[in-house]
């Protein structure tokens, strides 16, 4: 911060238009600030030597108190994150002083959820008001998304944390509590994936879903049942394969090959896996992904012969995907690449080899 802050000046002043969010609906006196910072450093630093750790609260808490320094009122959280940014150095801290170092972070995530929840008390009523309005007697993170408060869960989550940087759902709840008493659950956190744990998850959405409507599709099942089962296994090195991107000039390493997906869940999943959605045309389908698709569209209607007209009166985005995508240098379509690129017995029964 090129500037420097005289005796009452408010930091808003010189922040460069962009960067200084929504003030708090109450503003921070310094002396509150310096409070929230002890009330931090007096739950993170913990030890067991008392004159030890009194010593390190203390030092842990003028360090953040620099950043007050000439500034006698903090509107925003966002100021007082430029604060903490130009006035302590963390790198030099864990050269200087590494036991006192240690803790920064953790007084720093405290210090801000403590300054941020005062600057904001309304965030809290507000939750509390929509938790009595459903008339809900127990919630938990899932609640956000279920009753669609996601504005609501983006500004917890990115402002109070405990001191290991996680979501402080605890305080958040016990602030909750003392205005709308309910029950709050927290799941424990899952286990790594391992790739027999994660390929029984698959199994175990596969089967409701295909009991439900007697197929299943990864992205419109397993990733909307279970988004973090979904990415740990389409990032596994064995179910990936090459990928280009022809449709918006860009290569990609790799992408999910579904079908090795499908087959290391076992032979009756592959038989009941859906990778089409006919009508909507994937914004990301490259060559193989279409030509995949194609071949499905065939063994579901397999026909004794097939032609681009049958493609497209049964599938017009895949059709429309080939012509806007696979053309030839004469800027034709290319039916000789894609027909080519097919598996018997479709290679050889489109109708102009017949």
């Amino acid at each position: 911060m090129a500037e420097i802050l005289q005796e009452g000046q408010i930091l808003e002043d010189i922040i460069p238009p962009g960067s200084f969010h929504a003030r708090g609906t109450r503003p921070l006196k310094k002396e509150e600030v310096q409070q929230l910072i002890r009330d931090a450093a007096a739950e993170a630093v913990q030890r067991e030597d008392i004159e030890a750790i009194a010593s390190m609260r203390r030092d842990v808490a003028t360090i953040f108190g620099r950043a007050l320094n000439n500034v006698n009122l903090i509107e925003s959280i966002h100021s007082w994150s430029h604060l903490v940014s130009a006035h302590v150095n963390r790198e030099q801290l864990k050269i200087d002083r590494p036991e006192t170092a240690e803790h920064i972070d953790a007084v720093g995530h405290m210090a801000r959820a403590n300054i941020a929840l005062a600057l904001h008390p309304e965030k809290i009523e507000e939750l509390a008001g929509l938790l009595r309005e459903q008339n809900l007697t127990s919630w938990n993170v899932n609640t956000f998304r279920k009753q669609g408060w996601i504005k609501q869960k983006h500004w917890l989550s990115n402002n109070v944390r405990a001191a290991n940087g996680t979501i402080d759902w605890h305080t958040i709840a016990q602030k909750v509590n003392e205005i709308y008493p309910c029950g709050f659950s927290l799941k424990r956190a899952r286990e790594n994936f391992t790739l027999e744990s994660a390929l029984a998850g698959a199994r175990g959405i596969a089967d409701k879903a295909v009991a439900l409507k007697g197929h299943w599709h990864p992205a419109a099942d397993i990733e909307e049942e279970d988004k973090q089962l979904y990415m740990n296994l389409v990032a596994r090195d064995e179910f990936r394969r090459p990928a280009s991107r022809p449709d918006i000039n860009h290569r990609k390493n790799s992408r999910p090959n579904w079908y090795k997906i499908a087959e290391a869940m076992g032979a009756q999943y592959v038989a009941t896996m859906v990778l089409s959605q006919k009508g909507n045309e994937p914004l990301f389908r490259d060559f193989s992904d279409a030509v995949d698709e194609l071949g499905d569209l065939l063994n579901e209607l397999n026909p004794e012969t097939w032609s681009w007209h049958l493609v497209e009166q049964n599938y017009a985005a895949l059709y429309a995907w080939f012509k806007n995508h696979v053309r030839t240098e004469g800027d034709t379509v290319d039916t000789k690449r894609i027909i080519i690129a097919l598996p018997e017995p479709w290679a050889s029964s489109h109708w102009q080899n017949c």
